[in-house]
């Protein structure tokens, strides 16, 4: 196997989240039952997205990696991952303008509860052969929520929510 570092942590990720986020949309909109109403991201990426239409998207980029207990063939890493989502909101009406920052939070939550689930299965895998298993920590307390904007002229919104979390792997190179 081939180090992957940096890149498999993401591709793992990304892999994981692309697969179950549609479950995890159909029971928070079940949970709350209200007008608030998450869809499944138009996107995953794992790097950043400078352009797009395609809203909600997810991002998940490595922000930092550290190398430790090279011994032989094997190498550690710690990946510092966040996963961010982006909403947009192009409604002109009052009440869904409120109800953008509702939506953030609740995908956050979704992150937060992927991660978890992700967690207590024993991490992401990168699906390849052999498969490399990245364990999770989550550093709950790094949760992050932008400001919405709203671009000039128009009735776009946009506010976004990041999902801090560290991975661990340990690699053959």
């Amino acid at each position: 196997m081939t180090l992957k570092l940096a890149e498999g942590a993401v591709t793992a990720v990304s892999a994981y989240l692309s697969t179950n986020f549609g479950a995890k949309v159909t029971a928070l909109n079940a949970e709350y039952a209200d007008t608030v109403v998450l869809t499944v991201p138009a996107k995953f990426a794992i790097t950043e997205i400078l352009e797009t239409d395609a809203y909600p998207m997810v991002e998940i980029l490595c922000d930092r990696t550290t190398t430790h207990g090279i011994a032989g063939d094997y190498i550690g890493t710690s990946h510092d991952i966040t996963i961010i989502c982006t909403v947009l909101d192009d409604s002109d009406v009052g009440e869904e303008k409120a109800n953008l920052r509702k939506r953030v939070y609740r995908y956050a939550r979704a992150i937060v509860e992927l991660c978890r689930s992700a967690q207590a299965t024993g991490g992401f895998s990168d699906g390849g052969t052999p498969a490399a298993s990245y364990q999770v920590q989550l550093m709950e307390d790094l949760i992050d929520f932008s400001p919405a904007v709203r671009r000039k002229g128009t009735s776009l919104v946009i506010a976004a929510c990041g999902v801090h979390i560290q991975m661990q792997i340990q690699e053959a190179g």
